[in-house]
């Protein structure tokens, strides 16, 4: 069915980075959703948008982003503490004593049914000795079977300007990938129970936009690694002529020299920040991992649309930088951990294990 990622019946319809057309298709016929799958470039852009209807940017000049200087975690070794800095939104050190008191923290869950608190594994150093656990068990059927456990968040206020997301995780190498990780959006109206942000639909600049991070490899079959990368939703995103009229998260680093160990506890890092004024084209996300930034794009960011993929190259254009919005009455307002996965054989847990949640306003690092 066609729906929203984060709900908890999500649509199964997303590209999948790294596969064949051929074994996609057969993926979208199997699970009976090819109408909510892939993207077009063809359709008009949104009301408010100054980008030229063929999608072709402007060429911006660039400018330079410092690079942040000082970490919040430098401050709270360990991360002891670091939920009482004035620059921090949210933090989850999954140390709860219940899933009651875990769930107190959050706007909404995926129940016990699909969320655990794991004694078995947590961040080497870390003075907390459980992590968070969303897990998925496939059906009887095997592939196509839709699974998905989630925790989401919403701020009532929101916020403007830049927002930085820093968590551990841990994947596994049974299991597949469809989106799990980490999305840092805004949707207007808010919703106080789950995102609303429907696959397959490119935003109009008024009612969502949304950052993901998440590995691009291991959807059709377990992997050892994975590259990693960004999937957003914004007012501009790019489409794919393999399923026209549809818009889906477009990637933006595309390389093998960003990827992570699936059974290894990595620190990842993420910055959003948003467009002002509205009418600007002036938003720009960065990407961290294990403390080293490995991909920041922004105006005049140097690369080439392949279909919904933007390849960073020297050799490229400029990209004309992300609008993610055009009302200021669409700040960021909510934040989710997510784990879906509909490509596992009949009977498998699938489990993520995140840790070490930190959402604040400035650069966090990696714990001390």
């Amino acid at each position: 069915m066609c729906g929203n990622h984060g709900s908890l019946t999500p649509d199964t319809g997303s590209r999948r980075t790294g596969m064949t057309r051929a074994s996609l298709l057969r993926l979208v016929l199997l699970l009976a959703v090819a109408a909510c799958s892939g993207g077009g470039p063809s359709a008009p852009p949104p009301a408010g948008s100054t980008l030229p209807p063929s999608g072709t940017p402007t060429t911006p000049a660039p400018t330079p982003t410092p690079t942040p200087t000082g970490a919040l975690s430098d401050r709270y070794p360990g991360d002891a503490n670091i939920a009482s800095d004035p620059d921090v939104i949210f933090t989850e050190m999954a140390e709860a004593s219940s899933l009651a008191e875990l769930f107190a923290r959050w706007s909404a869950n995926s129940t016990a049914n699909s969320i655990a608190l794991d004694a078995s594994t947590f961040v080497p150093g870390s003075p907390g000795r459980q992590s968070l656990r969303l897990f998925t068990t496939a059906g009887p059927l095997g592939p196509g079977t839709v699974r998905t456990a989630m925790l989401y968040k919403h701020f009532p206020t929101g916020f403007t300007g830049t927002v930085f997301v820093r968590w551990y995780v841990k994947y596994n190498t049974v299991g597949t990938f469809h989106h799990s990780g980490p999305r840092l959006g805004g949707n207007n109206p808010l919703s106080a129970s789950t995102p609303n942000s429907p696959a397959g639909v490119r935003p109009n600049g008024a009612d969502f936009f949304y950052l993901g991070a998440e590995p691009s490899q291991a959807k059709t079959g377990p992997a050892l690694r994975s590259n990693f990368d960004f999937y957003n939703y914004w007012m501009h995103q790019r489409g794919t002529t393999f399923f026209p009229g549809q818009f889906f998260g477009n990637s933006f680093v595309n390389s093998s020299a960003v990827s992570i160990d699936l059974n290894a506890w990595t620190c990842i890092e993420v910055q959003l920040t948003l467009n002002e004024p509205v009418t600007s084209f002036n938003g720009e996300i960065a990407l961290w991992i294990n403390g080293v930034e490995l991909a920041r794009v922004k105006q005049g960011t140097l690369g080439s649309f392949n279909e919904d993929d933007f390849f960073p190259s020297a050799s490229g254009s400029a990209f004309e930088g992300f609008q993610w919005r055009n009302t200021a009455s669409l700040p960021i307002n909510y934040f989710q951990l997510l784990h879906f996965v509909d490509n596992d054989p009949a009977g498998l847990v699938n489990s993520v294990n995140y840790d070490h949640v930190v959402v604040a306003r400035k650069y966090i690092g990696p714990m001390k």
